[in-house]
């Protein structure tokens, strides 16, 4: 009976986070007035993003989420900069459906998982990540994969788990295969490339309605770019389409771009908060000619 309980309880959980990855964007609130509180919540859902996390920095937050979580129940009001058990039991009676801590602090983790609550605490480094993973956590919050790396964990049974994670070298320089889709010139990490293929189209196969090809045994998906990034125009029609495969730990996906330009050495420069709303692009750099490229984060689309 205790097995089937975590297993509906850690289902509600990830249901939840799974929730908040479709939405794509959480709205971090510090309410130090309650009346904030609803007009606040009324914006966010009339702008299409029902979901934000109060932090617990201000008296006003307990009371603040009571209000958004009552007079919207479709929004989905979490907990921010949780730091007790006594804390989350403020918050989850007050409606949060759920917990986000700026550290792994084991304790209100493993309280958290105990009761169901989906918790998403701050991972900075493999032991933390090994330790919240040990406490039956799917999912932490870690900056790795927007720095352009990512987290790659293999268990062997009776061995042990291998905790890899992946950085570059410099988060401010890195070497890009530089590519052209339709018009426009786009940037993607050398780091993130397993190989780049030329394959007939009469190699593309559909599976569920979308399209993979068979590369060595292996089925990958393919993501046309020009669709995805909503480029103009139509592609010239050609027996063979160029397809950069790429890697986030043991998946692939093989993105569809029209002609490559080459290998580059780029400066990633940010586009900021209020304009970088796509999580697919990481950044921009400029060109030797003064146009602008920007950068493709394939850990997203992988």
């Amino acid at each position: 009976m205790d097995e089937k309980i975590r297993m509906i309880r850690r289902i509600i959980m990830n249901k939840v986070l799974e929730e908040i990855s479709k939405i794509g964007i959480v709205p971090v609130i510090a309410l130090d007035h309650v009346e904030d509180a609803a007009p606040l919540a009324k914006a966010l859902c009339d702008g299409g993003l029902p979901c934000a996390e109060v932090t617990f920095r201000t008296a006003a937050a307990e009371e603040s989420i009571r209000i958004m979580a009552e007079q919207f129940p479709e929004m989905l009001v979490g907990a921010g900069t949780v730091l007790t058990t006594e804390q989350v039991d403020r918050a989850v009676n007050a409606g949060a459906k759920f917990i986000v801590s700026p550290g792994l602090n084991p304790k209100v983790v493993k309280y958290c998982v105990e009761k169901g609550i989906p918790v998403t605490p701050g991972c900075s480094n493999p032991s933390d990540v090994e330790v919240a993973i040990e406490l039956g956590l799917d999912v932490v919050k870690s900056k790795i994969e927007a720095l352009g790396g990512d987290v790659e964990v293999k268990t062997k049974y009776g061995e042990g788990s291998t905790f890899s994670i992946r950085l570059p070298l410099t988060l401010a320089i890195i070497q890009a295969l530089m590519v052209k889709v339709g018009e426009e010139k786009y940037a993607i990490a050398l780091g993130s490339i397993e190989t780049i293929e030329d394959v007939p189209v009469s190699e593309i196969k559909y599976v569920h309605a979308k399209e993979v090809i068979n590369l060595r045994g292996n089925v990958i998906p393919l993501i046309r770019l020009r669709e995805l990034l909503d480029v103009p125009g139509e592609p010239e029609e050609s027996d063979n389409i160029v397809i950069v495969i790429v890697r986030k730990g043991d998946k692939l996906a093989g993105l569809v771009v029209d002609n490559l330009i080459g290998q580059m050495e780029i400066v990633i420069k940010s586009l900021g908060k209020y304009i970088n709303i796509n999580r697919m692009i990481s950044g921009a750099t400029i060109l030797g000619d003064g146009s602008v490229a920007l950068i493709i984060d394939a850990n997203t689309l992988v």
